[in-house]
């Protein structure tokens, strides 16, 4: 349950933006233009490595304290509370 709410946020976050969000990502992508070297702010790859890694990220972020919860035994946990 813990992990789809986190999947759900960062769904929102890699999601293309609202078309009101339009302006400041083009705005943003001229800044990056003169930050990047040898990468297009426009590049696909980039764009697709920088998404699968924060969904990665977040995945694990979710799935670590999950599995650690399973390992916990439930009448021992609902005694302490």
């Amino acid at each position: 349950m813990e992990c789809l709410t986190s999947v759900k946020l960062t769904e929102n976050g890699l999601l293309p933006p609202k078309p009101w969000q339009t302006l400041s990502t083009e705005e943003l992508g001229r800044i990056l233009d003169s930050l990047l070297f040898e990468v297009s702010s426009r590049d696909p790859l980039t764009y697709l490595a920088g998404a699968a890694l924060i969904a990665a990220v977040s995945l694990l972020a979710c799935l670590l304290p999950a599995r650690r919860a399973t390992q916990v035994d439930p009448m021992l946990a609902l005694r302490y509370e």
